[in-house]
């Protein structure tokens, strides 16, 4: 049933009339995308990404969009350290996120409204920023601050024993997106800072070229030498 909430994949047979061999099926649950990334890379999601949007499957085309910027924070651009995809219930899994220059990933899509989270430290300065990075392919998208102080700030600040930090919520969308989004005004109203960054996805290289707009990302953009995996806390 293609209206079904249920579905796990779509097949898109190609115009040529032959079936074998010219078939494109895309995972269509986000929970089995996330699944499979020990067996897929990123040329794959951004594949995935493409057709679903070229189909007019907004739907998938935003899990395949956010499980396509998951993937390419596995390679841990400077001063990413690691990546933890949390697991349990959505207070279970930010309890497991304890370490500064940590990408982190909730273990229940768009919990406390946002898709990731890391805590970067000054030292220098003595500072701490909380950026949470929402992923979208909507020209539009909507902020509980409520939730995100209840569910994610307040725990994520006792978790870490801080008092006093700056919060910068950042959206990133496709770059045909970029030029007509729209900041949630409650982003502002709640005090923090709210600003937007495009993907370009006219290429699955070009995609990798975010990290050099990406403020938290240190200039030149590095990795670590070390091959880049993720860690999966246990519950």
């Amino acid at each position: 049933d293609p209206k079904s909430a249920y579905r796990i994949r779509t097949m898109f047979r190609n115009e040529d009339g032959e079936y074998f061999g010219s078939a494109v099926q895309i995972v269509d649950s986000q929970y089995y995308a996330r699944l499979l990334q020990d067996r897929v890379g990123l040329e794959d999601y951004y594949n995935a990404y493409v057709h679903a949007k070229n189909r007019g499957l907004s739907s998938a085309a935003g899990c395949h969009f956010e499980e396509l910027l998951h993937q390419l924070f596995h390679k841990r651009p400077n001063p990413i350290q690691s990546v933890l995809e949390s697991t349990g219930a959505g207070a279970q899994g930010l309890d497991q996120l304890t370490e500064f220059f940590c990408y982190w990933i909730p273990s229940i899509p768009n919990f406390a409204n946002i898709d990731a989270a890391l805590v970067i430290r000054d030292r220098k300065q003595g500072s701490v920023a909380v950026w949470c990075l929402q992923y979208t392919v909507s020209e539009e998208h909507s902020f509980n601050s409520r939730t995100f102080l209840i569910k994610f700030l307040r725990p994520l600040l006792k978790n870490f024993r801080l008092c006093q930090v700056t919060v910068k919520i950042l959206f990133v969308v496709p770059g045909d997106v970029y030029s007509n989004f729209k900041l949630p005004q409650e982003v502002a109203d709640s005090g923090y800072e709210g600003t937007a960054q495009f993907a370009d996805c006219s290429s699955v290289e070009a995609v990798q070229g975010l990290f050099e707009r990406l403020e938290f990302i240190n200039k030149p953009v590095t990795f670590f030498d070390d091959p880049p995996t993720a860690q999966r806390a246990r519950q």
